[in-house]
C-alpha cells in the first residue's frame, strides 16, 4: 500500500511533464500572417465594420409598408351557470382519530353542511369512529378534537365503496371492537 502511494503521485507527475511537452511541441504549426488576414477580408467584405454600416443605411424599413392588423373584437364573457340544486353529490366520509393526547372525552364538532351518520368514542381518551356525509359543493370537516390524530379520513361519493372498506381486512385490523363491527354492520341495512 505504501508504495502504491508513492508511486502514485510519481506517475502522475510524469504523465503531467509528458503533456506540457507535447504542447510545447504543437507550437510548430503555421499561424496566418498578416498579408492572410487581409486576403481574407477582401474576399469576405462584409465583415469590416465599414461594409457593415453601408449595408445598414440601404436597408429600408419593412415595418413602414404594413397594415396594422384591426383590433380584435373582445370576447363575449362567459357566465359561470350555478350547480342545480338536484345536481348536488353527496360525499360520504369515514374518520377515526385517535384521541390520547386530546382532552377527556373530547368529541368531532359539527359544521353547518355535516350530518353524523355514525359516531363511535371508544373510553374516555380512545379512538374515535365517525361516518359522515356532506355535499361536494361546500366544506365538509367537522371540528376535531384538540390534540387528536387521524389515522383514517376516507372520502367517496358511493356508499357501497364505504361499505366495501368497512368490511375489509384492512379496517378489521385497525378496528377490532365486536360492537362497532356490528353496529357498522346493522348501519349498512338502514337508509341514510
Amino acid at each position: 500500500m505504501k508504495k502504491f502511494l508513492i508511486l502514485f503521485p510519481v506517475l502522475l507527475l510524469a504523465l503531467n511533464i509528458h503533456s506540457i511537452a507535447a504542447q510545447n511541441e504543437d507550437d510548430n504549426r503555421p499561424y496566418l500572417t498578416d498579408d492572410d488576414i487581409e486576403a481574407i477580408e477582401m474576399v469576405l467584405p462584409f465583415d469590416s465594420p465599414e461594409s457593415i454600416k453601408a449595408v445598414t443605411q440601404n436597408i429600408v424599413d419593412i415595418d413602414e409598408f404594413k397594415e396594422e392588423p384591426p383590433a380584435p373584437a373582445p370576447a363575449p364573457k362567459a357566465k359561470e351557470t350555478p350547480k342545480p340544486a338536484a345536481a348536488a353529490q353527496t360525499l360520504y366520509h369515514l374518520l377515526i382519530l385517535d384521541r390520547v393526547r386530546s382532552p377527556l372525552n373530547s368529541d368531532i364538532g359539527k359544521s353547518n353542511n355535516i350530518t353524523v351518520v355514525y359516531k363511535f368514542k371508544h373510553g374516555k381518551n380512545g379512538y374515535l369512529i365517525a361516518i359522515y356525509k356532506a355535499p361536494d359543493n361546500g366544506p365538509g370537516l367537522p371540528v376535531l378534537p384538540a390534540r387528536s390524530r387521524i389515522l383514517v379520513n376516507f372520502s367517496t361519493a358511493q356508499k357501497s365503496m364505504l361499505k366495501d372498506y368497512v368490511n375489509s381486512s384492512a379496517f378489521k385490523r385497525l378496528v377490532t371492537h365486536r360492537t362497532v363491527t356490528a353496529q357498522l354492520k346493522k348501519l349498512f341495512t338502514q337508509k341514510w
